[in-house]
């Protein structure tokens, strides 16, 4: 392997917390005993959403608790003390979702809504045993996602990473005909591991870039979404050695665990491009360390070892940061909360 890359339908009467700057914390013993559903925030969203929570504080039936910090997650002892008689939950991906939490809410707990795709911080089956309702955000940032991946495939085939650390390190000499010479993606084959919403927003962006062919592969076949990139279903086997460039983008669970690992990458091509827009959970990173051929592993994170860094992009989680896709993630977020707390059927 070359490289790696890595509507507002009800009202709310109480906000405890909604500017950054402004907010206070309060506990769940502190909330007033009003007889309102409660609603429990574990951080400050994006400030449209905070404005629409503040204009809906007039006249509604939900007492909200929110965390008072934008970037620092709520603590694991805050949350499992103010978490208690909540009717509703918004979490982020940095908040587990337990046995615990949930025995801790107590019976009364309808909905847990997660500003995220992904729900692997939520345990599924607790909450299926216990009937509580779990919400995630998706369709929303598939645009933001695809976007991402799309630059991490151009800046991976590119260089783009070692060639801007070759201006600002001074290494950037006279012209050379075979110097930081990356691929075009003009005929190479795109791989997609796992043709969701995400996997055919990413094939739509890079078709016009005249990729040869699209293959994808999952734990079925998908003729409707494969239709609209042209794509051809194979097994995994088959698409690690035929394609190019292979793009994750499939959800985290048992099957998917470290399914990259030393056999896949011994079947890919060894000038293969491996994009991972998905959870860091579906590569064996040791084994990806070693794919590279780089040597000793010295860090914690084996990508970043000397040797390796230098041919691989690695970015913080910000597929979905936009400010759009997060005001969008957080309506959503908010809209389930909102819906199974107040539903009439509920």
């Amino acid at each position: 392997m070359r490289a790696l890359c890595l509507t507002p339908r009800f009202k709310i009467t109480k906000i405890v917390a909604t500017q950054p700057t402004l907010a206070r914390s309060m506990s769940a013993a502190a909330t007033p005993q009003t007889g309102r559903p409660r609603v429990l925030v574990t951080r400050q969203l994006p400030p449209l959403t905070q404005q629409r929570l503040s204009a809906l504080s007039a006249t509604g039936s939900l007492t909200v608790d929110q965390w008072h910090s934008v970037e620092q997650v709520m603590p694991r002892s805050q949350l499992l003390q103010r978490v208690q008689g909540v009717h509703g939950l918004l979490v982020l991906l940095t908040d587990k979702v337990d046995a615990e939490l949930l025995d801790a809410a107590g019976s009364q707990l309808k909905v847990v809504s997660t500003m995220s795709v992904g729900c692997d911080h939520v345990d599924l089956q607790a909450c299926k045993d216990r009937g509580i309702r779990v919400c995630s955000t998706p369709g929303v940032l598939t645009d933001a996602t695809a976007e991402i991946a799309v630059g991490l495939v151009i800046s991976t085939m590119r260089r783009f990473g070692e060639a801007q650390r070759a201006v600002r390190d001074g290494t950037w000499g006279s012209w050379n005909p075979l110097w930081l010479c990356g691929s075009q993606l003009t005929g190479k084959t795109l791989g997609i591991f796992g043709l969701g919403r995400i996997g055919v927003g990413i094939a739509e962006r890079l078709l016009p870039f005249k990729v040869g062919r699209v293959l994808y592969t999952g734990p079925r076949e998908k003729p409707d979404e494969a239709q609209k990139v042209n794509a051809e279903y194979v097994d995994f086997a088959t698409l690690l050695a035929q394609s190019d460039i292979v793009v994750i983008s499939s959800v985290l669970n048992d099957s998917t665990r470290k399914v990259f690992n030393a056999a896949a990458f011994a079947q890919m091509k060894p000038t293969s491009v491996l994009i991972n827009i998905a959870r860091g959970g579906i590569v064996n990173q040791a084994d990806l360390a070693s794919a590279l051929e780089a040597g000793p592993i010295a860090l914690d994170d084996p990508l970043l070892a000397p040797g390796i860094a230098g041919r691989v992009v690695v970015l913080p989680h910000i597929g979905s940061a936009t400010k759009e896709t997060r005001v969008a993630m957080a309506s959503m977020a908010v809209d389930h909360v909102i819906d199974h707390v107040l539903s009439p059927s509920e």
